[in-house]
């Protein structure tokens, strides 16, 4: 009859079905059943069935009756047990490794194939068993390689692996953090020259470079302060200095006698201020004689003025007096 699922190794609930090996030498079918009618592969932990007396794996059949779907060789309703009989018949059998094709030349019986490929290592044993086999990395970076290579990988391949900047020396975390996270705001990291000099210069020191360095990078002319408007690359500007020599001797003459136009200019204005400081100061000095005098004079008058009051209440006080005793 045939395999209901020739392609089980695809199976979405990833259920671990029969071994897939091949036997050393193959036991005579007419008194053992080794290969599962579901998975076709040599039976795990083999499970007999009662309507018709066929073999499956554990796994397989399980599924089977998880699902209540009948039996997939006689369509008959079933129910299973443990075949101990023949799990140990076909566990003492020799196998080859499931890797032979690609050159694993272990040979052993079929109870210590799963020990032999180890293909769900724990991280102490990772390196334990087939090197052909497949593993997960142990760094949990997502990746699978043979279990020969899993060194190189942890080395030079995992994003997941212990990693530090070489550049700063300072910041250590995972490959994929400093390369990705680290790297992009490292002040030591060497970058090209945003203007393609064919420098590299290190991230922190970008600006100083552009600013006082780069080959490329456009400035003023030196006598751009005396009126030179050109403005070139920092490579070309020695040569356009050599060839503007008399220009700029034109410019330079030009604005020294401006600004000692303006020098004088400032001499004169200073001069005027000074005076003008001057007067206010000799004005704010009369002013405040004047004042002075005309407080001296008020207070005398007031004092003057002060007595001849209390005289006059002093006589009325008198006169006061005389007019009561008159009474």
């Amino acid at each position: 009859m045939a395999a209901l699922n020739p392609n089980n190794q695809q199976q979405a609930d990833k259920r671990i079905i029969g071994f897939d090996c091949e036997f050393v030498k193959p036991p005579p079918s007419e008194y053992i059943q080794s290969q599962c009618p579901i998975c076709l592969q040599i039976i795990r932990e083999p499970y007999l069935v009662t309507c018709c007396g066929k073999k499956f794996c554990k796994a397989c059949i399980e599924h089977i009756k998880a699902i209540k779907k009948p039996c997939p060789t006689c369509n008959g309703e079933f129910s299973s047990f443990s075949d101990k009989a023949l799990k140990q018949s076909l566990y003492s059998l020799k196998v080859r490794c499931s890797h032979q094709k690609d050159g694993c030349e272990w040979t052993g019986e079929l109870r210590q194939l799963d020990k032999h490929l180890n293909t769900d290592p724990q991280p102490e044993k990772q390196f334990e068993g087939c090197n052909l086999v497949e593993i997960d990395c142990t760094y949990n970076c997502g990746d699978q390689c043979q279990r020969k290579y899993m060194v190189i990988h942890h080395k030079n391949e995992c994003l997941k692996r212990a990693f530090s900047c070489e550049y700063c020396h300072n910041y250590k975390s995972t490959y994929d953090d400093v390369t990705n996270n680290h790297w992009p705001v490292c002040g030591s990291l060497p970058v090209p020259c945003p203007n393609q000099c064919d420098s590299t210069i290190q991230h922190q020191n970008i600006d100083s470079h552009i600013a006082d360095e780069c080959s490329l990078t456009t400035i003023n002319c030196d006598f751009h302060h005396v009126g030179c408007a050109v403005k070139l690359p920092r490579q070309d500007m020695p040569e356009h200095l050599r060839e503007n020599l008399l220009t700029h001797i034109s410019l330079l003459a030009t604005s020294h006698a401006k600004q000692q136009d303006e020098t004088t200019k400032l001499i004169v204005e200073n001069r005027i201020l000074q005076l003008d400081n001057d007067n206010q100061e000799r004005y704010f000095k009369m002013s405040l004689i004047a004042l002075q005098t005309k407080v001296t004079r008020l207070d005398k008058l007031l004092t003057t003025s002060t007595a001849k009051q209390q005289a006059d209440i002093a006589t009325l006080v008198e006169e006061n007096k005389q007019l009561r005793m008159n009474r």
